[in-house]
C-alpha cells in the first residue's frame, strides 16, 4: 500500500517600487502594470493562459529594453507558480482537483463537515472523492472506505482501493480528510497511467517508466524511514501533488476572506 518552495534564477524584488529603482518612468510603470493580472484572476487562469500572461509581461518589458530584473514582486511569484505547476506530469488534472477542493469550501460543506456527526463528515468525503475521481479521470469504481488501522491511509494497488484511518473523521476541519483523499487519488493515477500508457502521450514513457519500477520496488516507511519513502518517485509525485492543490485552495480561501 502506497500509504518547493525555492526556484534557482528567481530572484523577486522586494516589492514593485524596484521599478522606480531602475529608472522606470511612471507612464512606463503603468504600461507594464496593464498587463499584469490581479492576484484572484491569476489563480483562475488555466497553465496556459499564465504562460501567455508571463510572456506579454516579458513582451512589456523588453519594448522598453528593460531586463527582467526592473520586473516587481508579483512577476516572480507568478514564475515560480508556473515553475511548480510544470513539475506534474498531469497538469490539467491538476487544475481540475484545484477546482473540486476549492468547490468544497465555496459551496459550504466545509462548514457542514465541521458541524456535522461522523456519518455526514464521511458521506461528504465519499462525495469529495467521487469528484476527485472525475477530476482525475479515474476509475469510477475505485473505492474508499474508512476503518481502523496503523497509518493515516494508504493506496492498495491490488485491490484498487483507497482506506483511510477512520479517526479523521472525528476532526471537525475536513482538510486533513480531503488532502489525503487527493494524495491517495493520485496513486491511483500513477497506476492507471503505468496499466495504459497509450492513453497518456503527454507523459513521457521515461517517466513511466519510473513509476512502474517505483511501484514494483516500493520503500515504506516502517521498514527503510520516512526520508527515503517520502522522495521515492511515486511518493514525492503524491506529496508535491496535494501540497501543491492545498496551497492554490489557501490562496483562494485568503482572497475571498
Amino acid at each position: 500500500m502506497y500509504g518547493l518552495e525555492d526556484y534557482e534564477g528567481i530572484r523577486p524584488t522586494i516589492s514593485s517600487e524596484g521599478l522606480q529603482n531602475e529608472g522606470l518612468s511612471e507612464a512606463q510603470k503603468e504600461y507594464l502594470q496593464e498587463v499584469i493580472p490581479e492576484p484572484e484572476e491569476w489563480l483562475n487562469m488555466t497553465y496556459e493562459e499564465k504562460l501567455d500572461s508571463v510572456n506579454m509581461m516579458e513582451m512589456r518589458l523588453d519594448e522598453m529594453q528593460f531586463t527582467t530584473d526592473a520586473m516587481p514582486q508579483e512577476y516572480y511569484e507568478f514564475v515560480s507558480d508556473i515553475k511548480q505547476l510544470e513539475q506534474f506530469k498531469n497538469i490539467d488534472c491538476v487544475e481540475n482537483c484545484i477546482s473540486t477542493s476549492d468547490s468544497f469550501y465555496t459551496s459550504g460543506r466545509a462548514e457542514t463537515f465541521m458541524e456535522g456527526n461522523l456519518e455526514t463528515r464521511e458521506q461528504l468525503a465519499q462525495e469529495f472523492f467521487e469528484e476527485i475521481k472525475a477530476s482525475l479521470g479515474l476509475d469510477p469504481d475505485i473505492p474508499l472506505r474508512f476503518c481502523a488501522m496503523d497509518s493515516l491511509g494508504g493506496y492498495n494497488p491490488e485491490t484498487k482501493s483507497i482506506t483511510l484511518n477512520e479517526s479523521y473523521l472525528e476532526h471537525p476541519d475536513p482538510r486533513g480528510t480531503l488532502k489525503t483523499i487527493v494524495h491517495e487519488s493520485e496513486h491511483a493515477f500513477q497506476q492507471q497511467v503505468v496499466e495504459n500508457p497509450q492513453l497518456y502521450p503527454e507523459i513521457a514513457p521515461a517517466a513511466i517508466a519510473e513509476w512502474k519500477y517505483n511501484m514494483e520496488h516500493y520503500k515504506s516507511a516502517q521498514v527503510y524511514g520516512m526520508e527515503i519513502y517520502r522522495n521515492q518517485p511515486i511518493e514525492k509525485d503524491a506529496f508535491a501533488f496535494e501540497s501543491y492543490v492545498f496551497s492554490q485552495v489557501d490562496k483562494l480561501k485568503n482572497l475571498r476572506d
